[in-house]
């Protein structure tokens, strides 16, 4: 079969966190169908349009990511199929989330989560006291709204962080679980984050462990939603200029 091209592919040639180059390729997977874009069964496996997947690492800051970017609005469209409320394991790790958080600070008032779905997590938020308000560009916060979560659809960007500060004011705690790595452009993003921050309050992110990825070898974990693989070093080098600081770090079996 061979390989569809396709324009919204863009080469990443400078790392996405320290902006140097060139990188080092760690293995080529090749031509791989978007993990939510399945053609139908009629039409067989060429009307499946595939674009590269390669791993690469930045031997400056260590960065592992992947070697193209595509459009999020094709990765993530309105009509995106995923619902995190779905999976039973995910709604556990959210209301452990909670839980943590409301023992380790003492911080009350707006959480916002950024890429929030079907608002899945702000829920155990909102049952422990907290006021929520979530931001996604997709279909999926139809489910959040019917649940009474306000929600802002759009994908998060300083204009989206304005929108909530006009209307809400500045958030104690910011979330972004399973997204942080799927931003390209992620130096603004963390910029329009600590807009919508309040001075005390804490950013909490959930990403994939690169070395946990290497250990278990999960090749099934490479794919096109998922620009970084963060390690502990690699996330302070891209944290530490922005004036933050790694304050804990846990894993999530």
């Amino acid at each position: 079969m061979q390989p569809k091209s396709h324009f919204d592919s863009t080469p990443i040639h400078n790392c996405q966190v320290c902006q140097k180059g060139p990188l080092e390729s760690i293995i080529f997977l090749g031509y791989v169908p978007l993990l939510n874009d399945m053609a139908p069964f009629n039409q067989g496996l060429d009307a499946e349009v595939r674009f590269p997947v390669e791993l690469l690492r930045c031997p400056h800051c260590t960065l592992v990511q992947i070697g193209y970017a595509i459009d999020p609005k094709i990765l993530f469209p309105e009509d995106y199929l995923y619902l995190s409320g779905i999976t039973k394991a995910l709604r556990d790790d959210f209301a452990d989330l909670v839980r943590e958080v409301s023992q380790l600070f003492s911080l009350k008032g707006l959480v916002v989560d950024i890429g929030a779905n079907d608002g899945s997590l702000l829920i155990p938020f909102r049952e422990a006291g907290y006021s929520v308000v979530g931001v996604e560009p997709t279909k999926a916060l139809e489910r959040a709204t019917e649940r009474g979560i306000p929600m802002i659809k759009d994908y998060f960007g300083l204009e989206a962080a304005q929108k909530i500060l006009s209307k809400y004011g500045p958030a104690q705690i910011v979330t972004a679980t399973n997204i942080f790595a799927h931003v390209l452009q992620i130096h603004e993003f963390v910029e329009a984050m600590l807009d919508l921050l309040a001075p005390e309050g804490i950013f909490i992110s959930e990403s994939h462990y690169v070395l946990d990825l290497v250990k278990t070898l999960q090749y099934d974990a490479v794919y096109h939603d998922h620009l970084k693989y963060y390690s502990v070093g690699s996330l302070t080098r891209l944290l530490e200029p922005h004036g933050l600081e790694i304050i804990r770090v846990g894993r999530i079996p």
